[in-house]
């Protein structure tokens, strides 16, 4: 069992637009003009300035309580979901506690260091 400690204060928000967009795609577009940007990429870079904004422009933490940040970190969290399941993970997740199955320590001890 894993409970992400303070998870909407250790957010980074540029990962709202990695997660809806790609992290390398992005750091790709970051690259460009703002004239010759993707629109998609733009809306979505819109929010993470948007969610800044409300945290002193600062990059790192959501405010907590709104339904916008939890929708934030679910979207956050579910692109997580999909990384692990995709290296083979099992597990079920609760807004931000997480219950993993493991067949014995040794993955356990492995995964671990994976995960932080």
């Amino acid at each position: 069992k894993l409970d992400l400690s303070k998870c909407y204060e250790n957010i980074y928000t540029h990962s709202i637009t990695w997660s809806m967009y790609g992290k390398e795609k992005s750091k790709l577009e970051l690259l460009k003009p703002k004239k010759t940007q993707d629109p998609q990429y733009k809306k979505i870079d819109d929010l993470d300035t948007c969610v800044r904004s409300i945290n002193n422009n600062e990059t790192k933490g959501v405010p907590t309580g709104p339904l916008s940040s939890r929708i934030i970190s679910e979207v956050i969290l579910t692109s997580i979901d999909n990384i692990l399941s995709s290296e083979g993970y099992h597990f079920k997740r609760y807004v931000d506690d997480y219950n993993f199955y493991f067949r014995n320590e040794v993955e356990i001890h492995e995964f671990l260091p994976r995960f932080q």
